[in-house]
């Protein structure tokens, strides 16, 4: 499922379709890449999560220190380092909470870390537009593939 932000997609419509754990990316998802600021919607939308009794955390591939003040911003754990699409730190957050693949959902703005994270996991997955356009340079290179990439999917699954 592709969606243009976040609060786009209802943390009770997860929740009635058996999702209990939501894993989020951290830059370009919930705060803009290499800013500390996250929107008021998007921390709404977390305490809404946690009122249905849904465990979120975050899981990025950047460093510790943005973990960790993210982690004070957002009020959730913060995994970092993940080396995303490797789906081992994943599957030891499913280990730790205890949860399967069915009832998971990553939220993330890339194609290839985010949304084939979660494939190699078995995980459901949400793709978000990102909230910039700023991005480290690595990542520019996978947006210019993930262009070619979606716009393949969407012709080939017209046809």
């Amino acid at each position: 499922m592709v969606i243009d932000k976040l609060s786009d997609i209802s943390p009770v419509f997860l929740y009635e379709n058996g999702i209990r754990l939501i894993v989020l990316d951290l830059d370009n998802t919930l705060s803009p890449y290499g800013n500390y600021t996250v929107e008021h919607e998007i921390k709404r939308w977390i305490a809404e999560a946690k009122k249905l009794n849904m465990d979120v955390v975050v899981l990025s591939n950047t460093w510790y220190l943005r973990a960790l003040i993210s982690k004070l911003i957002v009020k959730v754990p913060v995994y970092y380092m993940a080396l995303k699409p490797s789906p081992f730190a994943l599957w030891k957050i499913l280990i730790r909470y205890g949860y399967s693949p069915d009832e998971t959902c990553v939220i993330g703005d890339q194609v290839f870390t985010d949304v084939l994270m979660a494939r190699f996991a078995g995980t459901s997955f949400v793709l978000v537009k990102p909230l910039s356009r700023h991005d480290g340079p690595h990542t520019k290179i996978f947006r210019i593939l993930e262009r070619s990439f979606i716009a393949e999917k969407i012709v080939s699954s017209v046809k």
